[in-house]
């Protein structure tokens, strides 16, 4: 069997060479140094990789060790916006019901993310008549007034109709037409929504353009 005959690599300067001879000493040809040994074979690479992965583990184990555990204080984002906010669904015309409405505050981020503008007003949902729609009990409406306007096909709107008695009732539903042109209003699995009989005015109020439900946010499309 033949032997085989590894390289040796100077110390100094790092060049490597061949030796000529067995058991005799050798010097480096570059910078005639006496000073070497035999480079190390290098490990397979997902050796090399797993020993990598261990040091940072271990670095980082010793400088969490090292370092005491920071907590950042709160920042508290003061309400810049006021909303008109209504609760409960006015016995009477909005307008004076808007005009005499509690404010609610929103930070200018929560603003943008709900497409807020000047004029808008905050309304709470309460049934689950709408949950389907992804409208839960409990959460907050911000509705833009139509003021006359047609409310898009399909938008959610808050609806005001009055009975003959002059009694007022608000709901939040979708809002559809019938061929005939009459309010054909619909709640969050899309079934039909029966106002009481006898009612013959209903007057769409206002339509959604943003949600807050259990700290999440969302919006709707701008009119």
């Amino acid at each position: 069997m033949c032997a085989t005959i590894r390289k040796l690599r100077c110390q100094k300067c790092g060049h490597e060479w061949l030796p000529r001879k067995f058991g005799r000493p050798q010097w480096c040809p570059q910078c005639n140094s006496p000073d070497w040994d035999e480079p190390r074979k290098r490990p397979p690479i997902a050796e090399q990789r797993a020993n990598a992965r261990q040091r940072r583990i271990e670095e980082a184990k010793r400088l969490l060790a090292d370092t005491p555990l920071q907590i950042a204080p709160a920042v508290i984002v003061p309400a810049t916006v006021q909303v008109p906010f209504l609760d409960n669904p006015p016995a009477g015309p909005w307008k004076e019901a808007i005009n005499q409405a509690e404010t609610m505050g929103l930070t200018d981020e929560m603003a943008k993310t709900l497409s807020f503008k000047p004029g808008d007003l905050m309304v709470s949902v309460h049934g689950e008549s709408m949950e389907a729609a992804g409208i839960p009990d409990g959460s907050q409406l911000l509705m833009r007034p139509l003021n006359g306007k047609k409310p898009p096909w399909g938008a959610v709107v808050l609806v005001q109709a009055v009975t003959p008695e002059g009694q007022y009732l608000s709901t939040i539903k979708h809002w559809y037409t019938t061929p005939a042109g009459g309010p054909d209003l619909r709640d969050g699995r899309n079934m039909p929504f029966y106002l009481p009989t006898g009612v013959e005015q209903v007057t769409p109020v206002a339509v959604m353009v943003g949600l807050i439900a259990q700290r999440s946010f969302s919006y709707r499309e701008e009119l």
